[in-house]
């Protein structure tokens, strides 16, 4: 099966375009999402970071951001639980954005 990413178009022969924007290759979080596509960010906090989902161990989503040595942390806050389905997520992160007044990126 020769999988093609949503959001990028990268696929399992050629992840180029994610090594040049991350400096390391992508992997696949769905059978059409790439790790880079599913980590780009929703919003960004009052501490610049810059807030995406990701799935834990397991079925679970939640709120994360990226450490300066490249790896993930997750947001915890009773307004971010983790949840089921990205999307469910997703919804959460961007009522809290609205309630923080953080900056909406739009994709």
């Amino acid at each position: 099966m020769n999988r093609t990413c949503r959001v990028c178009g990268c696929t399992d022969e050629d992840c180029s375009q994610c090594i040049e924007a991350q400096g390391f290759p992508c992997h696949w979080i769905e059978n059409d999402l790439c790790s880079r596509c599913a980590e780009s960010p929703v919003c960004v906090d009052n501490k610049g970071r810059g807030l995406f989902i990701s799935q834990g161990i397991g079925t679970q989503y939640f709120t994360a951001f990226r450490k300066d040595s490249g790896s993930i942390a997750r947001v915890k806050s009773s307004y971010l639980p983790l949840r089921l389905t990205r999307e469910s997520a997703k919804q959460d992160l961007h009522e809290q954005a609205m309630r923080k007044g953080w900056k909406l990126i739009t994709s």
